[in-house]
């Protein structure tokens, strides 16, 4: 309840939509803390969890969640697996804002059947306190939205999609990086990524929508999009 804590969950792009909010708050001059599957940061400093596969169990992540707290973190951010909340491991964390990427037919050998899969990261978006940053672009927009509190503001995102919050135009793949125009109501601004490939497009989207919510200024999410490398294990 100390931190405003923002949740990232989808099939794919997790860990590197979580590492893309945690460098924009960062570049914003934020104290923030990171969870992903790959390890742990409080501030700048980052430390080994062992996880490596999945969330964290809740007393670890309790734990992890104080230290930051202690550390003077005025964010979180946790990346949030479909086992994880089916499992309850996120137990008594208020998430302020939620990210999904996509949801595509993975993981059935746990959740059995996609709409149980697609029901279960549902459960993050139900007690969203501030706001929801969701793909128009996947197919589980319509349901996601139906689940949200009627309290909570809901930032759409996409590729051309003119009636998305946020969208992406005029994207040119070059040999080591891609440009691309953001087009967010009346703002448009270009963003020069070291990032390839049409779904790192929708994963700057996403981490552009949690940066909308808490009111990041355009100059730093240039600086941190521009900075950002690729986390470890992701398309190298």
């Amino acid at each position: 309840s100390k931190l405003k804590v923002i949740g990232v969950t989808g099939t794919d792009g997790k860990t590197t939509v979580s590492n893309l909010i945690y460098q924009i708050l960062n570049q914003a001059g934020k104290k923030v803390g990171l969870v992903t599957t790959i390890g742990a940061k409080i501030g700048k400093k980052a430390f080994d969890t062992g996880f490596h596969v999945t969330s964290p169990d809740s007393v670890s992540l309790q734990k992890i969640l104080k230290d930051m707290v202690k550390n003077k973190c005025e964010f979180a951010v946790i990346e949030v697996t479909s086992h994880g909340l089916d499992q309850e491991r996120f137990a008594g964390v208020e998430f302020d804002t939620a990210v999904l990427t996509n949801i595509t037919h993975e993981h059935l050998d746990y959740h059995k059947t996609w709409e149980k899969y697609r029901e279960t990261k549902g459960l993050l978006f139900q007690s969203v306190k501030t706001a929801s940053i969701l793909n128009k672009d996947d197919s589980s927009y319509d349901y996601i939205s139906a689940v949200l509190p009627y309290n909570s503001q809901l930032i759409s995102y996409g590729i051309a999609k003119k009636d998305a919050t946020i969208y992406a135009q005029n994207i040119r793949d070059l040999d080591t990086n891609t440009i691309f125009e953001v087009v967010d109501g009346t703002i448009a601004f270009t963003l020069t990524p070291k990032l390839l490939g049409e779904f790192n497009v929708l994963n700057i989207l996403a981490s552009l929508g949690a940066a909308k919510v808490y009111g990041i200024d355009v100059d730093d999410i240039k600086k941190a999009i521009f900075a950002f490398k690729s986390p470890k294990g992701r398309l190298e």
